[in-house]
C-alpha cells in the first residue's frame, strides 16, 4: 500500500533532519479506506516509542498527498540481509540469528502491551511479522517496520475473518485460515523468521500464496535438529513452542519468547549486542558507516528521492 522515499525536512536556522518518507501509491491514493489506514498507522505508531520499532514523526498533506515521515534507517531489511549471504556463500552465525528475532521479541513485547491514555490495551497485532518489515542498521539495530495492516482498537479498519492480511510464507496458522488473530499470531511468524535466518531458507514457502498458507496449516513441523547440525535441543525446543499451531502450547506472550531467546545466547555470561551485529553487517556489505553516506539499501531502489518537505508551510 506505500511506498517509501529518503527526504530532507527543514527546519529554522538552516535544520536539516533526514528522514523516510512514506505515501500511499498511486492505485491507491484516492480510495477513501486506503486513506483512512494509511491516517490509523500514522496515528497508532506514533506513540509506540521503542528502540526496535521504526519511529514516526509526523502525519502530514501536501498538495493532496498524505505522508508519514519516519526515523531514516540506514541498512537493510532482513530479505536484502539473505540474499547477501546467498551471495557471498556465507552462513549467519546462529547467535546472531537468534540475537536478531530477540530484538524483534522486544519491539512486539512492546506493541503488544500497548495501552491507550485511559490503561485501556489497544490489542495491537502486528500480521505482518517478515523478513520485509524488519530492518537492520548498519550500527546493528534492529527495527520492526509498517504496522499498515496491523490491528489494534480504534485505529485501523479491520476485516479480519474476510480478508486474509499479510504474507503467505509468514504467516500464522490463525491468518491463514482466516481466523481472528491475537499477539500469538506475530510470534508464530517470529518463529518463522529464525528458522529461516538458521536454514537459510523458508520452509513453508511454496511456488504460490495458495500454497505457502496450505503447508503453513499443514506441513509437519520438523525436528530442526536434523536440518542443521548448529540447532540442539533447547533451540529446537524454542523453535517448536513458537511454531505449535495449537494455541496453548504456543508462546503466550512476545516476553516468554524474548526470555527464552536471551537466555539461550546470554546464560553462558556473553552473547552478541549491537554492536556485534553492527559489525558483521558492516563488513558483510562492505560498509564503513563514517565514510560512505550512502542512502539506504532498505529504501526501495526505484523510489529513492530527494524530497524537501517544509512542515510548516507544505504539510498541515
Amino acid at each position: 500500500m506505500g511506498i517509501v522515499y529518503e527526504a530532507e525536512q527543514l527546519g529554522a536556522h538552516g535544520f536539516v533532519k533526514r528522514v523516510a518518507i512514506k505515501v500511499i501509491r498511486q492505485q491507491y491514493a484516492r480510495q477513501p479506506e486506503f486513506i483512512a489506514n494509511f491516517i490509523g498507522e500514522a496515528k497508532l505508531v506514533a506513540d509506540l516509542i521503542h528502540t526496535n520499532i521504526v519511529q514516526t514523526y509526523h502525519l502530514g498533506e501536501a498538495h493532496g498527498v498524505y505522508f508519514i515521515a519516519m526515523e531514516l534507517i540506514r541498512g537493510v531489511n532482513l530479505e536484502q540481509f539473505a540474499q547477501q549471504h546467498v551471495q557471498r556463500r556465507r552462513r549467519l552465525p546462529k547467535e546472531l540469528a537468534v540475537f536478531i528475532v530477540s530484538r524483534v521479541a522486544r519491539g512486539l513485547a512492546y506493541a503488544h502491551a500497548k495501552t491507550d491514555r485511559h490503561g485501556r490495551p489497544l490489542g495491537i497485532v502486528h500480521r505482518d511479522v517478515s523478513f520485509k518489515n524488519i530492518l537492520i542498521a548498519f550500527e546493528g539495530d534492529v527495527k520492526l517496520t509498517d504496522f499498515g495492516i496491523a490491528k489494534a482498537r480504534g485505529y485501523l479498519t479491520d476485516q479480519e475473518g474476510e480478508v486474509v492480511a499479510g504474507k503467505a510464507d509468514f504467516m500464522s496458522p490463525e491468518q491463514a485460515s482466516f481466523q481472528k488473530t491475537d499477539k500469538r499470531s506475530d510470534l508464530f511468524s517470529a518463529g518463522i523468521v529464525l528458522a529461516h535466518l538458521l536454514l537459510g531458507y523458508n520452509i513453508f514457502k511454496a511456488a504460490t500464496p495458495e500454497e505457502s498458507r496450505r503447508r503453513i496449516l499443514e506441513l509437519p513441523i520438523p525436528d530442526f535438529r536434523t536440518l542443521d547440525e548448529r540447532i540442539d535441543d533447547r533451540l529446537n525446543a524454542i523453535l517448536h513452542k513458537a511454531l505449535a499451531r495449537d494455541l496453548k502450547q504456543r508462546y503466550g506472550s512476545a516476553d516468554e519468547l524474548l526470555y527464552d531467546l536471551e537466555h539461550y545466547i546470554y546464560h553462558a555470561g556473553y552473547g552478541p549486542t549491537n554492536e556485534t551485529l553492527g559489525r558483521y553487517i558492516r563488513e558483510l556489505f562492505d560498509v564503513d558507516t563514517q565514510l560512505v553516506p550512502a542512502p539506504s539499501p532498505a529504501m526501495e531502489e526505484s523510489t529513492r528521492l530527494e524530497a524537501r518537505v517544509r512542515h510548516s508551510s507544505q504539510s498541515r
